[in-house]
């Protein structure tokens, strides 16, 4: 029995698809990170290291906890007009107090690198049930 090794497929499918992809697009990340979550420490600084190693520059709006869903969306707004962003995600978790949803609605889908949008949402279960044999 062979066991899968997820981190050598990982590698293979940036070394061999992403890098080459990527190379002098000139492709810029975008995070939004609210609050301190040790996990989210890990997790963007993952992302940021292997966005680099593909060529994907990244640049991480990182906010206190207390910030409100209208700034959130200002910037968001921001991204999703600047023509310099390829795509941004938001970081999880985030604040209870800020509105989650109303967040993963303003994401422009053309940017959504997490697939959170509605609209997204909804081509990935298409696609999910078209590949399960529904039309």
């Amino acid at each position: 029995m062979k066991i899968f090794d997820g981190k050598q497929f990982v590698q293979r499918i940036l070394d061999e698809e992403v890098k080459p992809f990527a190379q002098g697009k000139g492709l810029q990340l975008d995070i939004i990170w609210i609050g301190d979550s040790p996990e989210s420490e890990v997790y963007v600084s993952h992302k940021q290291q292997k966005a680099s190693e593909v060529g994907i520059q990244t640049h991480v709006h990182r906010f206190a906890q207390d910030i409100t869903t209208e700034e959130i969306l200002t910037l968001q707004n921001e991204l999703n007009n600047n023509p310099e962003v390829t795509g941004y995600f938001i970081q999880l978790p985030i604040p209870k107090h800020i509105d989650k949803q109303k967040l993963f609605e303003t994401i422009s889908p053309a940017k959504d690198v997490d697939g959170m949008n509605p609209l997204n949402l909804c081509k990935l279960c298409q696609e999910k049930h078209r590949g399960a044999g529904l039309k």
